[in-house]
C-alpha cells in the first residue's frame, strides 16, 4: 500500500467514526494527492502541541502526528511507526504542505 492510500484511508475512516473533542482539537481541512493532480479534500481535526523534546507537533486525527523540523523537513508518525521521513515543508498562511521527495506526494493541513 502506498503512502497516499495509507493517509487517505486512515484520515477518512477515522474522521467518520471517532468524534473529536472540541476543547482539544479544531476541525480543519486536509488535502492529499500527487503533484500536478487535483488533491483530495477531507475534514480533519488538527491539534498543535509541544512534545516532550520541545518540538512543535501536530496531531491529526486518523493519521498520526506530524513533526516539523527546523530545516524545513517533516516526519509523519502513525500507530505503526513512521510513514515517511522524507518530507519537505512549505507553508502559505495557515496551510502546511508536506511534499514527499520520493514520489511527489503532497499532504496539506490547515492550522486554525
Amino acid at each position: 500500500m502506498n503512502i497516499r492510500s495509507i493517509i487517505l484511508s486512515a484520515t477518512i475512516a477515522l474522521t467518520a467514526i471517532i468524534p473529536g473533542d472540541a476543547a482539544m482539537a479544531r476541525t480543519s481541512r486536509c488535502w492529499a494527492g500527487y503533484a500536478g493532480q487535483q488533491l483530495d479534500h477531507v475534514f480533519c481535526d488538527v491539534e498543535r502541541r509541544i512534545n516532550a523534546n520541545g518540538h512543535v507537533v501536530f496531531d491529526i486525527d486518523g493519521l498520526g502526528t506530524v513533526v516539523l523540523w527546523d530545516d524545513n523537513t517533516a516526519e509523519m508518525i502513525g500507530e505503526n511507526g513512521r510513514y515517511n521521513n522524507n518530507f519537505i515543508v512549505r507553508t502559505h498562511g495557515n496551510d502546511v504542505r508536506l511534499i514527499n521527495l520520493e514520489n511527489e506526494f503532497n499532504f496539506i493541513f490547515r492550522i486554525q
